[in-house]
């Protein structure tokens, strides 16, 4: 998937989540293993992040908290692996963003809510994407 920055006005906000394979400060988002970033991996985010102004929302709320979405045993490595990136223009309306348990995977949930920046009353829901479940399905590559 691309993105291109034309294809976005100034008004547009942006969210972009999942598992991006690589812990983007690997002094706050690693424990255990090597610390060597995947250089390009996070250059090519960090790019992203400028281009479109995103922000990951979890490291703002949580500056220097360390929290982590993946682990293995042996050896024992932790890494926040997990994302929200989105528009700095949505920050204010960030009611809680947080790490939590999941079942039947190998990462924990990353729960972002966003306040409704309209009184518009909706109805109760709760969206979620199970990546694994898609990736069985459509046997992504």
């Amino acid at each position: 998937m691309t993105l291109q920055k034309n294809t976005f006005d100034e008004e547009e906000n942006i969210i972009i989540g999942g598992d991006f394979n690589c812990p983007l400060n690997p002094v706050l988002d690693k424990k255990g293993g090597l610390l060597n970033p995947r250089k390009s991996v996070v250059a090519t985010v960090h790019s992203l992040q400028g281009e479109l102004h995103l922000v990951d929302i979890w490291r703002v709320k949580n500056p220097m908290e360390k929290s982590f979405t993946w682990s293995q045993n042996s050896p024992r490595i932790f890494c926040r692996l997990d994302y929200w990136l989105i528009s700095n223009t949505l920050h204010d309306l960030v009611k809680t963003i947080d790490i939590i348990p999941a079942i039947r995977t190998d990462h924990a949930a990353i729960s972002l809510e966003l306040a409704n920046g309209s009184n518009d009353t909706k109805g109760p829901g709760f969206w979620k994407m199970n990546c694994s479940l898609l990736e069985r399905r459509f046997q992504f590559g």
